[in-house]
């Protein structure tokens, strides 16, 4: 058994590998507080976890609403776009480094932004400035990433930071921002729009992500 295939497949492979698990905050502030809405720590196969997490990440998001001038129904709708977040969810999972047991993986979920944060730094060659150009196809984990290709979960050309920069574009955000920092990790965040819309404190779960 190799260790991407412990990680994919077996039911629980933090119990030889602790830096498997996700853990997942909402923030009733900003970290200073020491009040929070939510908080999970997440163990499992991978992409059980990531779709623990994934839920997690909606089911504290706010639906938003707005009227359209040409409709008087109400439009309600996430803060940030579903597919970008779920794109740099796979990114963060796929790519991270699994080989340091002090390393994890985290989200954090603040009233303004998201961030998505995983151990490791960025693969050799990949700067700040060039992954937002997107077509770059450094696998750090390439067993990992073939898996999460063939259940569709990612396509493997490189063109997932585009993605996620065209989203947020098209959703009206500002531009998301990479950070790598040596033995820090690489965070990716999301930020609201600085155009505060009306925002509903029901959610209605049936409009949940699947």
């Amino acid at each position: 058994l190799t260790n991407a295939g412990d990680v994919i497949f077996t039911k629980n492979p933090s119990k030889r590998k602790p830096q498997t698990r996700v853990k997942a905050v909402c923030f009733n502030t900003d970290k200073t507080d020491d009040n929070y809405i939510d908080m999970k720590s997440f163990e499992g196969s991978l992409f059980e976890v990531f779709e623990d997490v994934y839920n997690f990440i909606f089911r504290n998001l706010p639906l938003e609403q707005k009227f359209s001038d040409k409709s008087s129904k109400r439009k309600e709708f996430y803060p940030y776009p579903i597919k970008a977040i779920r794109e740099g969810l796979v990114n963060a999972f796929v790519h991270r480094d699994y080989s340091s047991f002090s390393g994890s993986l985290s989200v954090s979920i603040y009233p303004e932004r998201l961030e998505i944060w995983n151990y490791g730094e960025f693969p050799e060659g990949v700067t700040t400035d060039n992954i937002s150009e997107g077509t770059i196809t450094v696998l750090r984990n390439p067993d990992i990433a073939h898996v999460a290709y063939l259940m569709e979960q990612m396509e493997k050309l490189g063109r997932g930071c585009l993605l996620i920069q065209k989203a947020c574009d098209e959703y009206g955000l500002p531009k998301p921002e990479w950070k790598s920092e040596k033995n820090k990790g690489v965070t990716l965040t999301f930020f609201k729009s600085p155009i505060k819309n009306q925002s509903t404190p029901q959610v209605n779960f049936s409009d949940t992500p699947q």
